[in-house]
């Protein structure tokens, strides 16, 4: 079993306060690397539950398990409740029997038991289709009602549920929130150290289902109350209510029952910024993007419309050279021509013989990169999604045992629930960043936090930027004048469909 932490003094008064709360609602919003898991698990000793659900990501799964079990002198074993084995299988049979100890879920398994989507049919037992908003035609999306379970309704009551990284939870009408308010508890702990996700209306939901006495249960009503606002138009030509942040920054959080934040004594340093100019293919490609909203690969043509992918597009076309099979799938070639390849050589040759980390939110160029990397006989591996769990505790296990020495992660599978890496690691290299700051900061949380290496001096991270480009936040005028046109063009086909269709 692994060493029970004494608690610090800060840490110590998280605690204290959490057991003496009259609400039994707490939101620990304390900053990443603080030392959330360590509170929650001491909390939980302290109080001697027998039956607890911990809600997180499966990457988070045995650090719970061990801070857990430590924190309880092994009275509590952590059981994670899945389909993919007999024992994750058993361990939800007992959760729903209620049988005592102590579980791990994520929420998005818990919300897949409780409901289902099932087949709308006509009167005359036909296959009902959903309709265009738009034009009121038919598509080819069969339409589906979704049907609840009530799959919790008949347990007991928990002694506590902690959710961790509660600010998933966001989405109001969402399967998860509402199988989250069906699971009957007498304590219910949200940790997150940005519960407000990437936007403060964000926070209701985690708060509303912390405390639902206290919060105002109308989300109208409190978006009046607490948020900023302004009015824009949007697809379609129709205006809408969009938040823009707290009236009075920091009060709402001030009046909640029992809100626990305390700061990291340190914050990461800024990146050092290196800057790369694309190639003339590259810079082909990008400022066709950027200009015309299309670029042509080969025999292929790439189209982008919405900002949010044009965005995405753009920051793609900084990495390498692109190319589009026969399905239209933007992909890399593993000889593609890059000029942040390139300086990835240089940066690593300069910094020798040490453990590096490598951010890109591309999983395609990532696969590239690692390639190119193990033919150049640099020893690197890939940490995304397509990688198991099993395998991601391999790498793990390799990487801090020093037989591993670069780690090619996508930011989205990297940033949330693993520790450890700090301590061998100070060295990150970022290829592009993600459209979710959250992301960002909890990846680099990864590496800046307590119990950091200085074996290879202080922590540093270099970010490879493309001059001219969306990574340099730089939008050309052209780009500018496309955006407000086709949202000129949207509003124009809309009021023609309605034309239409009267």
């Amino acid at each position: 079993m692994v060493e029970k932490h004494t608690l610090r003094p800060v840490q110590e008064a998280s605690v204290t306060r959490m057991m003496a709360e009259p609400t039994r609602g707490v939101l620990i919003a304390d900053d990443m690397g603080v030392g959330k898991t360590t509170v929650a698990s001491e909390f939980i000793a302290r109080m001697g539950f027998e039956r607890v659900l911990i809600i997180g990501i499966k990457d988070t799964y045995e650090q719970w398990q061990e801070r857990l079990e430590a924190q309880t002198d092994g009275a509590l074993l952590l059981r994670w409740i899945n389909a993919d084995s007999v024992a994750g299988k058993k361990a939800y049979a007992d959760f729903l029997a209620s049988v005592p100890g102590a579980y791990f879920s994520g929420i998005e398994y818990l919300a897949t038991q409780n409901f289902r989507l099932d087949q709308v049919y006509n009167p005359d037992g036909s296959p009902e289709f959903v309709k265009n908003k738009v034009t009121g035609q038919l598509t080819e999306k069969l339409k589906k009602k979704k049907v609840n379970l009530r799959t919790y309704v008949k347990m007991k009551p928990l002694d506590a549920i902690i959710f961790d990284e509660v600010h998933k939870v966001q989405n109001r009408v969402g399967n998860a929130a509402r199988t989250l308010r069906m699971i009957k508890t007498a304590w219910k702990i949200g940790m997150s150290g940005t519960p407000y996700g990437n936007e403060f209306e964000g926070i209701w939901n985690p708060c509303i289902w912390v405390w639902p006495d206290h919060i105002d249960p109308s989300f109208i009503d409190w978006k009046m109350e607490w948020c900023e606002s302004e009015m824009v138009r949007v697809k379609g030509g129709k205006k809408t209510e969009v938040t823009t942040g707290e009236k009075v920054p920091g009060t709402f959080v001030a009046q909640l029952p029992c809100y626990i934040r305390n700061e990291a004594a340190e914050k990461a340093p800024a990146a050092k910024v290196v800057h790369i100019d694309l190639l003339p293919e590259q810079r082909r490609d990008y400022e066709a993007l950027e200009e015309e909203g299309v670029v042509y690969l080969g025999q292929h043509v790439l189209s982008t419309t919405l900002p949010v992918t044009l965005r995405s597009r753009l920051r793609t076309a900084t990495l390498g050279v692109m190319s589009m099979d026969d399905d239209e799938t933007v992909y890399f070639k593993e000889d593609t021509l890059s000029t942040k390849l390139n300086a990835t050589k240089a940066i690593l040759d300069h910094w020798g013989a040490q453990p590096v980390a490598i951010y890109c939110d591309s999983k395609q160029f990532v696969k590239v990169v690692v390639a190119r990397m193990q033919a150049a006989g640099y020893n690197a591996v890939e940490w995304s999604g397509d990688v198991s769990s099993a395998g991601r505790k391999k790498i793990k296990r390799d990487f801090l045992a020093g037989e591993i020495q670069y780690i090619v992660a996508v930011i989205q599978a990297f940033s949330t629930g693993l520790d450890g890496f700090q301590k061998v690691c100070s060295k990150v290299l970022w290829l592009s960043q993600s459209e979710n700051g959250i992301l960002n900061e909890q990846a680099i949380a990864r590496f800046f936090r307590p119990g950091r290496t200085l074996k290879y001096g202080e922590f540093q991270h270099v970010m490879l930027v493309a001059r001219d480009t969306h990574d340099a936040g730089i939008y050309s005028k052209k780009l500018r004048q496309r955006l407000n046109m086709n949202q000129t063009l949207v509003i124009a086909e809309a009021e023609k469909a309605r034309a239409i269709a009267a």
